[in-house]
């Protein structure tokens, strides 16, 4: 089974063919020194020939999931997307605001998030754009931040973006004692959606990622929530909260559907490895990451956007509802993606963990099969 999701993993990368090159280059260096043994003179021979095809590597991944949207207009229409002060969320906030949206950042952090508002602005007064930008406070890893957030908002929102996340961060809890990264990257988002189902018209696009893969067999997602600092994993538990994105999706858009609302459509991405602040707590000893990988095989904030925009802005014919995307086209997940039971499970479990009110039961059940 772990072979199985690693090598599913590797597939659905979406630099995935980088990786294989890169693979495929090491091969090669191993097996030239193996004939013919070890001298500085060959590794700097190796290393001239292998550059070519370093740039080649990089080169593909920073085309990946371009598809040009730059006509669609969003004139006229509301987005919220979570987390957009910094990384893809921000480059696809300045997108959507480009295209003529009014834009909501939700974001914890106020004074960062005006500071990216202003640095946003130049481009729509050059560009004449109707778009705006807004801030709204939401921390996502405190349930009465999420409904203070819903309350706040009073209008039709025509697009919900799930797109804030933690990443690999020592042991800590959220304001309801769960633990972080669950707590932050699926609960929140999990109780915001819904509490936003009545107001919403077109679309929940919801930021995931590959490593979802790395969990095998079926997850005890009691155990993941509550999981002690003994017993905590930050890499597992970052796995678990992105696998809990894709089943989320998958359930929302079935108990959507059971309430007869299929104008709203639900979708889950992988934007594929950015450089971005998600990567603030990996361990310096991970010294090749930040020296090698970010320029092979990470994307920059701008291309990392591109899977959200392209399922902001494609026609809904031409998407699939419930359904995961990387490279802005259709994605396979690992098997425990494709896990029912395992979504029913979670559904379950955030819905006692969010402890919904009988008034919330009774706006959500109008529009969302609880």
């Amino acid at each position: 089974m772990l072979v199985h999701n690693l090598w599913r993993t590797a597939t659905n990368l979406a630099e995935s063919k980088a990786l294989f090159c890169l693979s495929f280059l090491v091969l090669i260096h191993v097996a030239i020194i193996y004939s013919f043994g070890f001298s500085l003179i060959l590794i700097l021979i190796q290393i001239l020939f292998s550059l070519p095809l370093l740039f080649a590597t990089q080169h593909y991944v920073a085309s990946g999931g371009y598809i040009d949207l730059k006509s669609t207009s969003l004139s006229g229409k509301t987005i919220i997307i979570t987390g957009a002060n910094t990384g893809i969320g921000k480059e696809a906030a300045k997108n959507f605001a480009l295209s003529g949206a009014r834009v909501i950042l939700a974001c914890r952090d106020k004074t960062k998030t005006l500071a990216a508002i202003q640095s946003l602005q130049p481009f729509l007064s050059k560009s004449k754009s109707t778009g705006s930008l807004e801030f709204r406070p939401l921390d996502l890893s405190s349930l009465s931040s999420v409904r203070q957030f819903a309350q706040s908002i009073n209008t039709p929102i025509d697009i919900l973006v799930n797109n804030a996340g933690v990443m690999f961060c020592p042991y800590s809890r959220s304001q309801e004692q769960y633990e972080l990264q669950n707590a932050t990257n699926h609960l929140g988002h999990f109780l915001l959606t819904l509490l936003l189902m009545p107001v919403i018209k077109e679309r929940v696009i919801t930021v995931s990622s590959a490593g979802h893969a790395f969990i095998t067999g079926k997850v005890n997602w009691e155990r993941a929530y509550n999981v002690s600092e003994k017993q905590y994993d930050k890499v597992k538990s970052y796995a678990e909260s992105k696998l809990a994105n894709i089943l989320f999706t998958r359930e929302l858009q079935k108990r959507i559907e059971s309430r007869g609302k299929k104008d709203v459509e639900c979708y889950v991405l992988h934007p594929g490895s950015v450089r971005t602040e998600l990567v603030r707590h990996v361990q310096t000893a991970d010294v090749l990451m930040p020296i090698f990988g970010a320029y092979v095989w990470m994307k920059s904030p701008e291309q990392g956007a591109r899977t959200t925009v392209y399922l902001a802005k494609e026609k809904k014919e031409k998407l699939k509802p419930g359904r995961y995307y990387a490279d802005s086209q259709l994605s396979g997940v690992s098997v425990e993606a494709d896990d029912k039971e395992s979504a029913r499970e979670l559904w379950d479990l955030s819905k006692k963990l969010a402890g919904l009110t009988s008034d919330e039961v009774d706006r959500i059940s109008e529009v969302v099969d609880l």
